[in-house]
C-alpha cells in the first residue's frame, strides 16, 4: 500500500510541477516547485480520502460542531445530565448504554444517563436528487465518577433507516455505538459545570 502511495505522489509531483512549469510567468524556485506540488498531492489525496469514506459510509471523520466546549487547549463534550427524551422506548436506550459503560468501567459509579434530545434527528437519504429513505440518530451520555480522582463522560449513538414508505430497523452496527470518551479531571470537569 505505501509503495502504491508513493507513486501516486511521485506521480502527482511532476504532474504538478510540470504544469506549474508551463503556467509560471515568473521564475519559481526548485524549492517552492516542489513544496507547491507536495500541497497540492496532500490536497488531492485528502480530497481522494474523503470522497472514499463517504463512498463507504465512513462516519468516523471528525468534523468541527457546536458540541464542543473547549478547556485549557482541548476539546471536551459537554455534560448532559438532563434527559429530554421522554418516549417509552428512551428507558430501553439508556439501559444499553449504562450496560456497555458497566462493561467497560466497572469500578466507575454511574451519576448520570441521559439523551438530551427530544426527539430523534431524522436526516433523509438521497440518491440521484431522489429521496429513497430516512436515517434517524439518537444521542446518550453516560457520567461516571473514577473514586475522587475524575470523571468519564461518554457518547453513545442509536441509528435507524427506513425506507420511503417503510418502518425503521435499527442498524446494527450502531445500536448502540460507542461515539466518544472524555476522561476529566476535577478542574476540567468543574469548568465544564460552568459552560
Amino acid at each position: 500500500m505505501r509503495k502504491i502511495i508513493t507513486i501516486v505522489l511521485a506521480f502527482l509531483l511532476v504532474g504538478t510541477i510540470h504544469v506549474n512549469a508551463q503556467n509560471s510567468e515568473k521564475k519559481t524556485s526548485f524549492k517552492d516547485k516542489i513544496t507547491s506540488a507536495a500541497k497540492s498531492a496532500k490536497e488531492s489525496l485528502e480530497n481522494a480520502g474523503h470522497k472514499f469514506g463517504d463512498a463507504i459510509g465512513f462516519e468516523d471523520r471528525v468534523e468541527p460542531s457546536e458540541d464542543v466546549i473547549r478547556v485549557s487547549g482541548h476539546n471536551y463534550m459537554p455534560i448532559y445530565d438532563v434527559n429530554l427524551y421522554r418516549n417509552a422506548d428512551g428507558q430501553t436506550y439508556r439501559n444499553a448504554c449504562r450496560s456497555l459503560f458497566k462493561s467497560r468501567y466497572p469500578a466507575v459509579n454511574i451519576m448520570s444517563v441521559a439523551i438530551p434530545q427530544v426527539e430523534w434527528i431524522t436526516e433523509p437519504v438521497r440518491r440521484n436528487d431522489n429521496v429513497v429513505g430516512y436515517v434517524e440518530t439518537l444521542y446518550c451520555y453516560v457520567l461516571g465518577q473514577d473514586s475522587g480522582d475524575g470523571y468519564i463522560n461518554a457518547k453513545f449513538m442509536f441509528k435507524r433507516y427506513k425506507n420511503v414508505g417503510g418502518s425503521y430497523q435499527p442498524l446494527k452496527a450502531t445500536w448502540p455505538k460507542w461515539v466518544n470518551t472524555n476522561v476529566l479531571t476535577n478542574k476540567v470537569y468543574d469548568k465544564l459545570l460552568e459552560k
